[in-house]
């Protein structure tokens, strides 16, 4: 059933994507880590890591401006680290896909709604900042995995997704994933 799902996520992926709507991206990036995060079967897990680079890669690409300042997209961004964190999910396998899909659910009520308001405002899609704290999050979740084959491929994804898209974060923004992603990650790496 597991494979079936995954499979099932990967058509979602590879096919629908671009007319996938803004809002939902974040929510798939949770339910993609959830398959990184499995340990039944590693290929699937790299397989996986791809999609979570896949669409986090789109995403950041595709998604709007925050619409505010350096310190709003800074606190927005600490924010999104603070809510992964008392959820209590430090990995992907700690994280059943049944919990998953339920936080997703919910994250995608949440998305609709501020997809709502901001459509109101005149503004679409969802933040930069968002996309970019859960691909973070959950990359970091991965470097740390107990597969080496897991925790090298998370770390080079990570380090791709700084290199692309690092420079499109403001200051402040910087200074919340240093404290909350990649000094956490560089602490809390295994030696292989």
């Amino acid at each position: 059933m597991v494979q079936a799902a995954f499979q099932a996520l990967r058509v979602v992926v590879d096919d629908l994507l671009s007319v996938m709507p803004p809002r939902c991206l974040r929510a798939l990036l949770h339910c993609v880590a959830a398959f990184a995060g499995q340990t039944a079967d590693v290929n699937a897990s790299l397989t996986a890591i791809g999609l979570l680079w896949a669409v986090g890669d789109f995403a950041l690409t595709q998604c709007g401006g925050d619409g505010g300042g350096e310190a709003e997209a800074a606190a927005a961004a600490a924010a999104d680290f603070e809510e992964l964190e008392q959820q209590g999910v430090s990995s992907p396998d700690q994280a059943s896909l049944a919990a998953v899909a339920a936080a997703a659910t919910a994250s995608a009520a949440e998305a609709e709604a501020a997809a709502a308001a901001a459509r109101r405002e005149g503004e679409s899609g969802v933040p930069r900042t968002r996309v970019w704290a859960a691909l973070a999050w959950w990359l970091r979740a991965l470097a740390v995995d107990a597969r080496s084959e897991v925790r090298t491929c998370a770390l080079q994804t990570l380090a791709s997704a700084v290199v692309s898209h690092g420079r499109g974060l403001r200051g402040a923004e910087w200074r919340v994933c240093l404290a909350r992603c990649l000094l956490p990650t560089l602490e809390q790496v295994r030696p292989p």
